[in-house]
């Protein structure tokens, strides 16, 4: 009798123990971590030398005079490699997203550069209405939308030949101004191939300017009565406070 008596106390005794360990939180991850896979989607090395007022494309650095006009001219600025600090519930998995284009080769000629204007269309106007000042998210949040274009374009031989630029010219996402002139120059690597005329990157943003850049102070239902402008600052002091910006 005292040996099951002596069982049970000791059965009753590990079940408290069981219930009194803290259970392990599977919401807790790092604050942040540096994706470099220069193959896959988070793949993000981007071109550092660049700053607010001294953007470096390819062989050409753009920059503002003192009236705030973009002018461009030849450079050597020496190239280091930035990583992207990035949220990670931001970050889709590995194995969920393709590696390459998938979508067929699109034969008819009149479809193909229709869509090719619309598109082009959408990304400089994207581009154009890019945060000046974006956030470590948005940053994130613009590069992969780049990629994940360039994957599900739906003229296959067009997204595979894009996919081939997006490696050898990165998307450039610190800036407005610095996105913008990355959109234009890899634009004119498709028309080079194309055999169309250059386009002048030095006025991108006027030319996609939609004269709604009051927009932004607007306020807006959808964000609770509020700018978007606010909601920006906002998000800009919290990543501050949390990367020690």
């Amino acid at each position: 009798m005292l040996v099951v008596i002596a069982l049970i106390y000791t059965i009753s005794g590990s079940n408290d123990t069981v219930e009194g360990v803290t259970p392990i939180n599977l919401d807790k991850t790092p604050d942040q971590f540096h994706l470099n896979n220069q193959d896959a989607i988070a793949n993000v090395n981007l071109h550092s030398g660049y700053s607010e007022e001294s953007i470096l494309v390819d062989d050409k650095e753009f920059s503002t005079n003192e009236q705030g006009e973009v002018t461009s001219e030849m450079a050597s600025v020496p190239e280091s490699q930035l990583q992207v600090q990035v949220i990670p519930e931001s970050q889709p998995m590995f194995g969920e997203i393709t590696e390459q284009p998938f979508m067929p080769k699109m034969a008819n000629e009149t479809l193909k550069a229709q869509l090719g204007n619309a598109a082009w269309r959408l990304l400089h106007t994207i581009l154009a209405r890019y945060p000046e000042k974006p956030s470590k998210q948005e940053q994130t949040t613009l590069l992969q939308y780049i990629h994940l274009f360039g994957q599900v374009y739906p003229c296959g031989d067009c997204a595979r030949h894009f996919q081939g630029l997006l490696k050898k010219y990165p998307p450039q996402v610190t800036n407005r101004k610095t996105a913008a002139i990355w959109g234009c120059h890899v634009h004119n690597k498709v028309n080079e191939r194309l055999g169309k005329p250059e386009f002048d990157c030095t006025t991108i943003l006027e030319d996609y300017d939609c004269g709604c850049g009051s927009d932004e102070q607007e306020i807006d239902v959808t964000l609770g009565g509020q700018s978007v402008n606010n909601l920006h600052e906002v998000h800009i002091e919290e990543e501050e406070e949390q990367f020690g910006g």
